[in-house]
């Protein structure tokens, strides 16, 4: 044995004490870092399926466009604002409203382009001599955490409404 200062034996080693402290403190930080990266987890997915919603609201937004663009006849609302009528040469398009979600309706059928929706607008406005439309819709939230609602606003001129001009 090797004698310290003050003549005291000194050991070398670990008690099982400090193997103890050494054990709970490893588990803390893995307790915390898990629970950290679960929350970076839901953080994620969130993010995610908030960023498809932006993306389908910006697909149905183009459609929507390209459906007014198209009109050779009137556009007018219908259900109280929530949606419209569209006539173009080869018949109606109707963008309706309901259920929490939007409907397109042509000729080829009615077809979900957009949902879950808490609220939907489209009217008329007029913009130096020319009749635009605005579509404004307010996506549902996927979840509580949410804290701001986030409107997505669309303005086309319908085709006919340049070739009078």
């Amino acid at each position: 044995m090797k004698r310290g200062c003050c003549g005291r034996a000194s050991r070398r080693g670990v008690t099982l004490l400090e193997c103890l402290v050494y054990i709970v403190l490893l588990g803390t930080i893995t307790g915390i870092a898990t629970v950290a990266l679960g929350r970076l987890w839901q953080t994620t997915g969130r993010m995610a399926k908030t960023g498809d919603q932006i993306s389908a609201a910006l697909r149905a937004g183009e459609r929507w466009r390209e459906d007014i663009r198209s009109a050779r006849g009137a556009v007018e609302r219908i259900e109280g604002g929530a949606g419209c009528r569209i006539s173009n040469g080869s018949g109606n398009i109707e963008w309706r409203w309901r259920d929490g979600v939007m409907w397109r309706k042509a000729a080829d059928g009615e077809v979900v382009w957009l949902g879950p929706v808490s609220a939907s607008s489209m009217a008329g406005e007029s913009r130096d001599e020319v009749q635009a439309w605005r579509w404004e819709v307010l996506l549902a939230p996927e979840s509580s955490k949410s804290r701001i609602a986030v409107w997505h606003s669309f303005v086309a001129v319908p085709g006919g409404a340049l070739a009078k001009r």
